[in-house]
Parts: C-alpha cells; structure tokens; sequence
C-alpha cells in the first residue's frame, strides 16, 4: 500500500511489516483496530467489514501503525463450510405402520419443525416431482438465513440411525434451491425412527437404561446432519436479481430515467387509474375511509319516494315496485290542491278551511291552494286560509 506521498508521480510504497501510515483518507475511523479488506464500494478505500470477494490488506493498531502482509491466494476460492442438524421428527402425528406398510403422517402443522408432506401449504406448490416429505425451514431459522447452499452440489447429508453414519443417496433425498425433500415413505426410509409413535408417546424399543437415553417420542437414536459450503463469491445465488411485476397493469418497475427496468436501481410504481362504472349499482352502501388497508363503507340516503300529498321530482328517477325513487338532485312540487265541494247541507255556515288543512297529516298550510267551486250557485264564507 501507498505509505506516503512525494508528489503526484513518486511515493513510498509499504509491501510488508509494520509502519506508521495515516489512514484518514482510506478509512471511516481510522483509530479502530482490526483488519481491514478492499473496499467493494469505495474505490481506493478500505472497510473493515469483510465483502463478498474479500481482499485484506492490512491490520489497523488504532495508534496510528499498521502491519502489511501481503495475501496471495484466489478470492474465487474463498468459501465457508456450514453443519447443520436436522430435526429427525414429523411435523405432525404419526403412529408406526403396520405390517410394514408406509409411513403416514396426520395433522400436519407447518408451525412445528420437523418433515411436512410435500403438498403442504407452505412449501407453495415448489416440491420437486417424487418428493414425498419437505424439511420445514420455516422453523430451522439458522438454515434458512444461510439457504441455499453454493453450489448446489456441495450439499450433503449423513444419515445416521444408531450403527454409523451414511451419505444419504440422491435417490432418496435432494436439496434444491426451494429446499430439502425425502423421496419415500416406505416402511424404514423416511426421516424419523421407524418405531415413533407421537400419538401415544410410548415406542416399540426402550430407551437408554442409563437414564440419559432420548425422552418419550424418541424411540431409537437418529440423527441427520447437512454438510454444505458457500462460495463468497456466489452472490448471485442469493440475492435479487431482477423483479418483474405478475400484473402489469397494477404495478410497474422503472430505472431512474423512468423507463421500463427489471434490474439496476428500481423504482415501484403503483398504477391507480381506475376506470368509473357509468351505470352504478343501485345501493345505499358507499365507502366511507380508508384505514391503513381496511376499506369502511356506510349507509347512506340512495333516494325519497314520495308520500300521500307529496310531490317529488328529481335528476334521476327509478322506477321500482313501490313507485318512483327520486335519487340525485331531488325537488319538491308546487301547492298540494284541496278541493272543497259546498253541499247544500253546508249553506248557511262558514267552510274553516285552516281546520281541514290541519287535519291533513301535518301538511304545511302555506303551500296549499284552494279550488272552491259552489255546487248550487251561493257562495258563503270561507275562513282559515293560511
């Protein structure tokens, strides 16, 4: 590394050893020791977090000395190796076969670890064809945050049911990158003791006599172990590499220049352009807000029908069986017409039309006309019009 500068063509370049060198414009803080790699962001700078494709340069004291050793070797080898043991139980009851007949497995439950049924819920249709039982990584938190391996082929399980381990053969279980899978179900070839009885809680063998043997459920000893690496390099394996939309019409990705992307820096946009129907429902339902993603409707006024006596009309009538429903920008007609015939029984007496108005359900005197029309040619008084 470049120890100091003379001018902008000549410096003193450090191969190896320990010398004092200002790291102030290489590192964040440069008084916090530790190793220090190439920077896979930053050209000509260095990070103390280790990258994909690590490449240690120094090691940093923190008082302002720093220790260079050169360290030849191929990033592309750069791997580390992961042991994980598998739960040897079904994910669900299970009582042992009779006469030596498959394993089956009842009330299966994708919050329990152990092995599901292949068609389960949660493996989302992904198993491979033969596969009858799927290791449930959902509750295998440490496997699956470092799931899949790289390569693929670098994943191995050893199968050990009480007299050694052995690689379990590739025609009884694979890995791919959606998961683990057991091709069997036969009687002595699935990944738990042959004997178990979760049902129960009793087993066909005993335990160790030595009181330190497997609990009740644990009838013989078994253990599966996964053995894989991962290339640091590999990264593409597990990350994002693209994104696409499922509807197009709902949702888009575009670059920073607003034009259609599925990689590089992404920018999500959600399509609203919602289409009114010209013909609406007939309904009081509306919605009313919009609560996080909780949608509230309420009731409404959706229209009037007129009473006895009333006049209604309105931007947009419907017809329905109980008669016209007057929806939209609704008006109330002109004077209700009461009519008063004068009998002769009624000659000689004052017609209290204020008393006959009332006696009109409530109706509202001041929008009534009268249309008096005398039947045997004498008018008399008419009192009470309001």
């Amino acid at each position: 590394m470049v120890q100091a500068k003379q001018n902008s063509t000549v410096g003193d370049v450090l191969l190896a050893g320990k010398a004092a060198v200002d790291l102030a414009q290489t590192v964040t803080d440069a008084t916090a020791s530790g190793r220090y790699y190439l920077s896979a962001q930053t050209a000509g700078q260095m990070a103390k977090q280790r990258p994909a494709m690590g490449q240690p340069v120094l090691f940093n004291y923190g008082d302002g000395s720093v220790f260079v050793q050169a360290s030849l070797h191929d990033f592309i080898e750069d791997h580390v190796h992961f042991q994980f043991t598998l739960t040897c139980l079904p994910a669900g009851e299970t009582t042992p076969p009779e006469d030596a007949g498959d394993h089956v497995v009842t009330a299966a439950d994708d919050a329990l670890p152990g092995w599901l049924p292949a068609d389960d819920a949660v493996f989302a249709g992904l198993a491979p064809a033969g596969a009858v039982w799927g290791y449930n990584l959902s509750q295998h938190a440490a496997l699956r945050a470092v799931w899949p391996p790289q390569p693929m082929t670098a994943a191995t399980l050893i199968w050990d049911t009480g007299s050694g381990g052995t690689v379990v053969p590739a025609t009884l279980a694979v890995c791919n990158r959606d998961g683990i899978w057991w091709l069997s179900d036969c009687f002595g070839e699935v990944p738990w003791p042959v004997d178990l009885n979760t049902v129960t809680s009793s087993s066909l063998s005993d335990s160790s006599s030595s009181g330190e043997g497997p609990p009740c459920g644990f009838p013989s000893p078994m253990q599966l172990t996964l053995w894989f690496t991962q290339m640091l390099f590999g990264t593409d394996q597990t990350s994002v590499t693209s994104l696409t939309s499922a509807n197009t019409d709902r949702l888009a990705f575009r670059n920073c220049l607003g034009d259609p992307a599925t990689t590089g820096d992404l920018i999500a946009e959600v399509l609203t352009d919602l289409v009114v129907d010209a013909d609406p429902e007939e309904s009081s339902l509306v919605l009313s807000s919009l609560d996080d993603t909780t949608l509230h409707v309420s009731r409404i006024t959706e229209g009037l029908l007129a009473g006895a006596g009333v006049s209604l009309s309105s931007t947009h009538p419907l017809p329905t069986d109980d008669g016209v429903l007057q929806r939209g920008r609704i008006t109330r007609g002109g004077a209700a017409a009461v009519r008063a015939d004068v009998t002769s029984t009624m000659r000689g007496r004052l017609l209290d039309l204020g008393t006959l108005v009332r006696a009109c359900h409530k109706m509202d005197t001041s929008l009534l006309s009268v249309d008096f029309e005398p039947t045997h040619g004498g008018v008399d008084m008419i009192e009470g019009i309001g």
